[in-house]
């Protein structure tokens, strides 16, 4: 009688039609110690704690397998977050991105989960996105209140309509995609983590996985919908696997 293959855990890099590509930076919720939260091999060495209030607090259970178990739980009010050394991870108009992560925000209103040109801010039950100089863009529903999660958005900047953009929770996709395409921005900013750029609207939930993936040409002119949610669908099925 044969033996059943392991399923394989998450990749490092994403496999697309462009070829397989290498994050700029990713984050375990493990990785964070009492002064820094260093890269999960990819990225800056170590993003400091930036500004005043309560410190993140390390190894809070996450129902993840494998090493997303650990996350970084932020308090409530004006806690602390994490500022990256230089403004040379950003996302340059001409790039196309995808982030994801594995996060439980229960509390709506006012605070960000991540921030640098590119803002991801809480507001009710969803995310809202919007860039530094420019109107907001489309929202993530149902990510609020809902426990514990894995999200996804996507964005080719160069597809001249809403296929460009597409935003998944647990690999499903969600909302109503968004002329998008065309948002630039002329701010370049180190990324935050839990804060906005000024410091404030501190994070009140918890991360154990957090990832960027960045460049020209990185999702598919020809077919972006289909190659964003088959990556999508693949990755939370992965980031649930017991092999990582």
């Amino acid at each position: 009688m044969g033996t059943m293959a392991a399923q394989p855990g998450l990749r490092r890099e994403l496999w697309l039609a462009s070829g397989a590509v290498q994050p700029a930076w990713r984050f375990l919720g493990r990785g964070f110690n009492s002064t820094s939260w260093p890269a999960w091999v990819d990225g800056p060495n170590s993003t400091a704690l930036f500004d005043s209030g309560a410190a993140p607090t390390a190894h809070q259970a996450c129902p993840y397998p494998g090493v997303f178990r650990d996350a970084v739980t932020f308090g409530s009010g004006h806690a602390k977050g994490f500022l990256f050394p230089d403004n040379s991870y950003d996302i340059a108009n001409t790039d196309d991105y995808w982030i994801e992560g594995i996060i439980n925000a229960p509390n709506a209103g006012g605070q960000v989960l991540v921030r640098s040109s590119l803002q991801f801010y809480l507001s009710g039950t969803t995310i809202a996105m919007y860039w530094a100089d420019a109107s907001p863009g489309p929202v993530i529903p149902g990510i609020v209140g809902a426990g514990w999660l894995d999200f996804m958005v996507g964005h080719n900047r160069s597809v001249n309509h809403a296929d460009g953009f597409r935003s998944f929770v647990n690999g499903i996709a969600v909302g109503t995609p968004a002329n998008y395409y065309s948002k630039a921005t002329t701010v370049d900013l180190p990324w935050r983590i839990g804060q906005d750029a000024s410091g404030g609207y501190g994070m009140n939930g918890s991360i154990a996985y957090l990832a960027l993936y960045k460049g020209a040409g990185l999702i598919s002119d020809a077919d972006p919908v289909g190659e964003m949610t088959t990556l999508a669908a693949e990755r939370s099925r992965h980031m649930r696997c017991r092999k990582v």
